[in-house]
């Protein structure tokens, strides 16, 4: 089963969600949270097929940005700060983060569904190879980007419950921050969480 919740947040400009890939056992949940006025429940079958893994492309060789690294910085110090285990930086996925960040550019609100309707997420997880059991993601857009962008980031993201969980969700043990700017300076940076596969 997954599970869609639209709930309103204190903060509009943020969005988070998490969900964890499929196992043998069957379907998990799919918890996602938008900022949109109204608050509503929907529960709905999903399947998500996860192909063999595949060894990551160049994006393993992307250089990651001052502003993607300190937002990084920034959830491991809070996740220190709470007895929980820094997370490993996610190279792989860094180009997961920025597609998804990019993609929510243009959009009037922050949306974890995509164009078909599913979690917009999902196909670039499946696209990246990486293997995860279980996986996350949250979206914040700011007026920026400036020295302070990274910080007002995180605190927005702490002080938002569902956002905190994924930050401080200590299955998470790698990330990766992805950053896009629009054209009237707006930032918008999406954390992209996994848990590596058991075993």
């Amino acid at each position: 089963m997954a599970r869609l919740l639209l709930a309103d947040l204190p903060l509009a400009t943020e969005d988070r969600a998490r969900a964890p890939a499929p196992s043998a056992r069957g379907n998990r949940l799919c918890r996602l949270i938008a900022a949109p006025v109204w608050a509503v429940l929907l529960v709905a079958p999903a399947v998500f097929v996860v192909p063999p893994a595949v060894s990551a492309s160049a994006a393993s060789d992307t250089v990651a940005t001052e502003l993607e690294l300190s937002l990084f910085s920034l959830v491991n110090a809070d996740r220190t700060a709470y007895g929980i285990a820094p997370l490993a930086w996610a190279a792989d996925l860094l180009e997961v983060a920025r597609a998804r960040a990019a993609a929510e550019v243009p959009l009037p609100a922050q949306s974890h569904t995509g164009a078909s309707g599913g979690v917009a997420l999902v196909p670039l997880l499946l696209g990246s190879g990486v293997p995860s059991q279980t996986w996350g993601e949250n979206l914040v857009r700011l007026p920026g980007p400036d020295t302070t962008t990274a910080q007002r980031a995180e605190e927005a993201l702490m002080s938002s419950p569902d956002h905190r969980e994924n930050l401080l969700y200590p299955a998470f043990d790698h990330l990766a921050v992805g950053a896009a700017t629009d054209a009237g300076g707006r930032v918008v940076l999406a954390q992209v969480f996994r848990a590596a596969d058991p075993g």
